[in-house]
């Protein structure tokens, strides 16, 4: 693991929660370190949770792509 980059190190993370197919999934930050095609596969994999009853909670400062699903959001305010 030590020559993988973050991005393939998040990869690899996120492939152990899905073959381990956790109904949860508690993500901080996934797309992290990913470029546009990861980020997409990210969302992908995060709508293919959802659509099988999953779910999941992901903390996040940027978008993510996310299509089929609908969201729910909570956005906290610089109090």
């Amino acid at each position: 693991m030590r020559t993988l980059s973050a991005g393939q190190k998040r990869r690899v993370a996120l492939a152990g929660v899905i073959l381990f197919e956790a109904p949860l999934w508690l993500l901080d930050e996934p797309a992290t370190n990913l470029d546009a095609d990861g980020q997409r596969l990210i969302g992908g994999l995060i709508d293919a949770q959802l659509s099988a009853g999953g779910v999941v909670i992901a903390a996040v400062h940027q978008e993510l792509p996310v299509g089929g699903a609908a969201p729910r959001r909570l956005e906290l305010s610089a109090a």
